[in-house]
């Protein structure tokens, strides 16, 4: 297991539902591409998820197995009901889990177990007991919306475990009413370019809802189905790249729906569609149809925990590994006249930050 890093005082190793209820996914991720470097990490992501659908198909998931992810909640707030009770946290992370395992009462017949869960950590970062929950009194505890994007930099400040080995989920008590948007998830992207900003952002009263297993699609790689409308010349490259949806013009649909008939356009050989197909009634829209995930949804997110949030399957969050590599703090000093410039050459971590 990695572990967090410390070194004296300097060295610290550390994606929604009327006006319509809507994610603010996509707004927060063209919000993080606005430089290079991010547009590059996000596009190498992508390229990297194609590669592993065309090279195996299988993203090297084994059946049965089932990958745990450690959960922390923020529960930031002020003395208001979105000071969340523990029960209602530990219950809508139940639900979280139930619905990755599409079991009752969430079984669809179209639905698949995606066999990844969510546990709250039971260790934190310094290695002592928790019970995955935190509380902070903050005024940051509503989020404003400008320029489409959110300012949550405050928020996220405020309490932030490495997110590296911890999926982080601040709750708050209201995200931008105005926009009707109620959570919003990082792209897996974001944890190599801005681990800062990684996780989610749910509002309160949407926790222990559908809205939180949105959210937590968006974390591990998916779009929405209605991502590019019908446009399905390569299932892979097109859309939201899941080949076994289909092909989704509409964010807000009574079943049957079927807003696309460019199933059959398909040239990359992986599209399971033999006739036209209704819209998929899934977690990735806003519709209040039973929902799923698609087999195709549920391996492109094991792939990304496979592939790029591969530490929080070393993480010992919760208790699963205990016995990692022991990290080594170290770090080069150079003094010059722009100042001090610290490089971190420490062992075994998964991070630095200078204080």
């Amino acid at each position: 297991m990695k572990k967090l890093l410390t070194l004296a005082s300097f060295l610290i190793s550390l994606n929604c539902f009327a006006q319509q209820n809507t994610c603010g996914f996509d707004s927060y991720r063209n919000a993080q591409l606005a430089n290079q470097e991010s547009e590059e990490e996000y596009n190498r992501i992508n390229q990297l998820l194609h590669e592993r659908v065309t090279d195996s198909q299988l993203f090297n998931r084994q059946a049965g197995s089932v990958r745990t992810i450690p959960v922390v909640v923020h529960v930031v707030h002020a003395n208001g009901p979105e000071n969340i009770s523990d029960a209602l946290v530990m219950d809508g992370i139940e639900e979280l889990n139930l619905r990755f395992q599409n079991a009752a009462p969430y079984t669809d017949v179209s639905g698949n177990d995606v066999q990844i869960q969510f546990c709250l950590a039971s260790i934190n970062p310094e290695g002592n007991a928790t019970n995955g929950i935190t509380r902070t009194a903050s005024s940051n505890t509503d989020i404003a919306w400008n320029n489409g994007a959110p300012n949550d930099y405050g928020l996220k400040n405020i309490v932030r475990w490495e997110p590296h080995l911890y999926l982080n989920i601040w709750v708050v008590r209201d995200i931008s009413s105005l926009t009707g948007i109620i959570g919003y998830s990082s792209f897996p992207s974001t944890l190599n370019t801005n681990p800062e900003f990684d996780g989610i952002v749910i509002q309160h009263d949407y926790f222990n809802t559908n809205s939180l297993t949105h959210e937590a699609g968006h974390y591990l790689g998916l779009y929405h189905t209605f991502q590019g409308g019908c446009i399905n010349d390569n299932c892979l490259l097109d859309g939201d790249n899941i080949c076994d949806t289909p092909p989704d013009a509409t964010d807000d649909f009574t079943c049957p729906t079927n807003s696309c008939n460019t199933e059959l356009n398909d040239t990359s050989g992986f599209s399971p569609f033999v006739i036209d197909a209704d819209d998929l009634p899934n977690y990735m829209d806003y519709t209040t149809c039973p929902l799923s995930f698609s087999q195709g949804q549920s391996d492109r997110m094991n792939s990304v925990l496979t592939n790029v949030r591969m530490e929080l399957l070393q993480s010992n969050g919760c208790g699963q590994n205990p016995n990692g590599a022991v990290p080594l703090a170290s770090f080069n000093m150079t003094q010059n006249c722009d100042g001090t410039q610290l490089t971190n050459t420490s062992t075994n971590s998964v991070g630095a930050q200078w204080d």
